[in-house]
């Protein structure tokens, strides 16, 4: 479900929340790049958080009717 869409909006995400596994931010997506975001929360100044990883893990568990594997370091 696509709950909503930011046009023209510039927001940003943690690099802690871009790259899935080992996989450095800086080789999975460029400035300027669309991707698939997740809304994670609002603080209390009104800034989104927004997670890559929480958006693919969601995606994937729709798409397959299965949890997603828990990440392990």
């Amino acid at each position: 479900m696509r709950l909503g869409y930011f046009a023209a909006a510039c927001l940003s995400v943690a690099l802690s929340g871009i790259a899935v596994g080992d996989a450095a931010a800086q080789d999975v997506v460029k400035i300027g790049d669309m991707i698939w975001v997740k809304c994670i929360g609002i603080d209390d100044k009104g800034r989104v958080k927004l997670s890559r990883k929480a958006a693919l893990k969601e995606r994937a568990e729709k798409e397959t009717g299965q949890p997603a594997p828990v990440e392990t370091h």
